[in-house]
């Protein structure tokens, strides 16, 4: 079963809210939705936008994928935010390491 838009929102709201705030603004500025995109659909005003449940499932997942958007998609800040988290990752989990190695 997919889970409601509007407890989808409110998840990745909390999720993100100590590093980044519990704005919907702010996600729509830097994901350049249209302002009260997200009040609009938990309210049922709108239809949910095509691909918004999509992006919020990869700022559910990858939340310091706003930190990306916030540098607009620079390839390089991106890829040094991703070393940066996998480091700390594993940092935080030294025993699952060996579970990020390709066995094959």
């Amino acid at each position: 079963m997919t889970q409601p838009i509007a407890e989808l929102i409110e998840e990745v709201l909390t999720k993100i809210e100590p590093i980044y705030g519990r704005s919907h603004a702010g996600l729509e500025r830097v994901f350049e939705l249209e302002q009260g995109t997200l009040a609009k659909v938990i309210g049922g005003a709108i239809p949910e936008p095509i691909g918004l449940r999509g992006l919020l499932n990869i700022v559910k997942t990858f939340p310091w994928i706003i930190a990306v958007a916030e540098e607009n998609f620079d390839e390089k800040y991106a890829r040094k935010v991703l070393l940066h988290m996998a480091i700390e990752e594993i940092a935080a989990n030294p025993e699952s390491a060996h579970d990020y190695v390709d066995k094959s």
